[in-house]
């Protein structure tokens, strides 16, 4: 009985399309959005991860013994937005930072090396106020060094509101006027935890519109196939049966549209973060599925298919005793 009806779905003798339309795009409205917010999220706690997990990276407005004297420009280098950070020590910054370089450090003045979120897109050479800067080599940080250009800070470039501090490793027993940048993890975290309540709260509004958008679809398939359902009940040998049936055929159509709709999910976010990176010029951030999602997925299925099942089952099993009586 079961294959009946999935029979009848596909060629269109229970139209199931709006059905199978309503979960296709809430599911990929909700995957989409928490593919985005998890990637950007992910993208900016790299950002403010280094200082983290070097528990003894210290910065300061004061020089200390070991530190390095570092100044962070916010650039628009040539369409790609970032960070120009100039140096005392290049190679000793990079080592501060536990990063890898690829190709070679600078070795006269207008050499600079990039991060790799951000060199694939400014390319080989770069122009900053009639500057010309050749990079030599690619960083590899997980941190905010990888969306930068680091150079020499011999470079004879006028840039204003440039942030100027030390950065080196201190203990904390010396700790006097300078921070440990855990502090500014922290902070990041707290607020980011705000912000993914304020989303979890959109995801469930999105997920209660899905299962009653889901329940009116399946109340408004059985009134529109009355006469199919009478036959199937004539034909069924019981009504148990028959409604299991219903139920089973009921999730084949809702796996469907969950699939259906990751994928649209993630196809729709790959597109958002490729147009956010090329119209606005920041670096491009990846989609991800995070760990998550999947029981995530797996609760948007449940919940579409009680919906879609229950609101089959009551409105037929309703016409029924409509028809007794």
């Amino acid at each position: 009985m079961c294959s009946t009806f999935l029979k009848l779905f596909a060629r269109g003798g229970i139209k199931v399309r709006s059905a199978l339309l309503v979960v296709v795009i809430f599911t990929s409205c909700i995957v989409g959005l928490f593919s985005i917010f998890s990637s950007y999220s992910s993208e900016l706690s790299l950002v403010f991860e280094t200082w983290a997990s070097n528990e003894n990276l210290y910065v300061s407005g004061e020089f200390f013994k070991g530190s390095i004297n570092v100044t962070v420009y916010y650039v628009d280098f040539e369409g790609a937005e970032g960070l120009l950070v100039l140096v005392d020590d290049i190679e000793g910054y990079i080592d501060l930072h536990g990063c890898r370089v690829e190709g070679r450090l600078p070795s006269v003045e207008n050499e600079v090396v990039a991060g790799f979120r951000l060199g694939f897109q400014v390319g080989d050479n770069l122009t900053i106020i009639n500057t010309n800067l050749t990079i030599v080599g690619i960083i590899f940080c997980d941190d905010y060094v990888s969306y930068s250009v680091v150079g020499s800070s011999s470079l004879n470039i006028s840039l204003e509101n440039g942030f100027k501090f030390y950065e080196g490793r201190i203990t904390k027993e010396k700790d006097q006027n300078g921070v440990f940048a855990p502090s500014i993890t922290s902070l990041f975290s707290s607020v980011l935890l705000e912000v993914w309540r304020s989303f979890s709260i959109i995801l469930a509004v999105l997920t209660i519109c899905l299962v009653i958008g889901v329940f009116y679809a399946g109340y408004a398939l059985v009134l529109e196939s009355k006469d199919v359902f009478e036959k199937l009940r004539h034909l069924s040998p019981s009504l148990r049966k028959l409604i299991i049936a219903l139920f089973f055929a009921s999730l084949i159509v809702c796996l469907c549209g969950v699939l259906m709709g990751v994928a649209l999910g993630f196809l729709g976010s790959s597109i958002f973060s490729v147009t956010i990176s090329l119209v606005f010029g920041f670096p491009y951030v990846r989609p991800v599925f995070p760990q998550s999602l999947l029981p995530f997925s797996m609760a948007i299925l449940v919940a579409s298919w009680a919906s879609f099942s229950i609101s089959l089952v009551f409105c037929f099993v309703r016409n029924i005793r409509e028809k007794g009586s």
